[in-house]
């Protein structure tokens, strides 16, 4: 009998790659706990023994009373396979953490998971991509921590992405701009988040070896002519400028990349957006 291991390589790869690679490219663990709420049934297998990895698409869960008759629960990704023997251990267990980004909505989220997951397993990730939302409560002081834990793991790390998500209403918010319907009672003073925003990204420059990406996320900008003339835009240009040299990487608006201080650019990205994105409708790719 034929097993698995005496396939050809090219078809043994792409097998390995099916199963445990999201079709997305991204996962987002989730705890058992959350699970049951969330309405997955226990005979879903399990990625691990105390949280499932959920492909995602980039939009909210939703409970099972929240779904429409059309719409499923998500799919998972299965540790199974690496745990069948040695040999395909060896064979695929780095795929699975080099091809995979972990998504974390929030610094508590990241934290919360690693403690979750172990410390060996947090530290085989390779791709970080976390949302930020400063100002509510203390965000920043849990996203401070969070960054330490990265550090912390230092040359026991696999870690060589950290993409950072900042909303556009939260970059407005700090410039001051925001439209007048737009109120935040419960929000920090724009001045006070700015500053705490930026001596946080700061903290993040110990991490050498890190590829950094600050992704500005905006679903209503996509084109060249819609960036270039939004007032919005300009009036937070200077805010996009100090938050990449805070960061320290590379700046992106949603998939497009505007600048990169990696490379020593520091052009305004207002302007460096609107050559980028022009390139990358004349047939340039997405950096993400």
């Amino acid at each position: 009998m034929i097993s698995l291991l005496d396939l050809p390589a090219e078809i043994r790869n792409q097998i390995f790659r099916d199963c445990l690679v999201s079709p997305t490219g991204t996962v987002r663990i989730l705890s058992r706990r959350e699970a049951y709420h969330l309405g997955y049934p226990r005979s879903f297998a399990q990625s691990g023994p105390f949280f499932y990895l959920l492909v995602d698409d980039g939009s909210p869960l939703k409970s099972k009373s929240q779904l429409c008759g059309s719409e499923a629960l998500r799919p998972t990704v299965s540790l199974s396979l690496p745990r069948t023997c040695r040999k395909m251990y060896e064979e695929t267990n780095e795929l699975f953490w080099r091809s995979n980004v972990f998504y974390f909505y929030s610094p508590h989220n990241l934290r919360q998971n690693f403690k979750l997951m172990g410390r060996l397993a947090s530290q085989r990730i390779a791709s970080i991509r976390l949302r930020l939302i400063p100002g509510w409560g203390n965000s920043m002081e849990i996203f401070d921590k969070a960054i330490q834990l990265l550090i912390k793991q230092g040359k026991h790390s696999s870690l060589r992405k950290l993409e950072l998500l900042i909303d556009t209403d939260t970059i407005e918010h700090m410039a001051g701009v925001l439209p007048p319907p737009y109120s935040f009672p419960n929000l920090q003073a724009p001045t006070v988040i700015a500053e705490r925003v930026l001596l946080s990204l700061r903290q993040a420059q110990p991490l050498l070896n890190v590829q950094k990406i600050l992704v500005v996320t905006d679903k209503t900008l996509h084109t060249v002519e819609a960036i270039h003339q939004n007032s919005i835009v300009k009036g937070i240009h200077g805010h996009l400028q100090d938050l990449r040299d805070a960061w320290g990487g590379q700046l992106c608006w949603n998939s497009k990349m505007v600048s990169s201080a990696e490379k020593g650019s520091y052009e305004a990205p207002i302007k460096a957006l609107i050559e980028r994105l022009v390139d990358s409708e004349n047939g340039g790719s997405d950096l993400i």
